[in-house]
């Protein structure tokens, strides 16, 4: 067996009815899904406050779904964001801006 081993998802991020509400009673996301094979270059965009900052920290294990699941490589993003340090190890989150203390 050569020392790497390539591996081929048929979707590389996979989101499955995924909404998520926020304590006001704001509902950013609702009921959305999609699925990205590997390779694919996607654009977010929207107005705002319409749930693209909300649908990325999802996506990168730092915000629990109120509804739905998001899926990595075939595996459930969920149960990173119950680590030590929450998020998924394969999914960093940049924000346009940020603070530095």
């Amino acid at each position: 067996m050569p020392p790497y081993q390539i591996l081929y998802y048929r979707a590389l991020l996979t989101l499955s009815h995924l909404s998520f509400q926020y304590p006001d009673g704001s509902e950013p996301l609702q009921d959305v899904g999609f699925s990205l094979p590997s390779g694919t270059i996607m654009a977010l965009v929207g107005p705002s406050g319409s749930g693209k900052t909300t649908l990325l920290k999802i996506i990168a294990g730092l915000l629990p779904p109120t509804a739905g699941e998001p899926f990595w490589k075939n595996t459930s993003i969920a149960p990173f964001a119950h680590e030590l340090i929450p998020g998924h190890p394969d999914i960093q989150l940049v924000h346009q801006d940020y603070q530095l203390p």
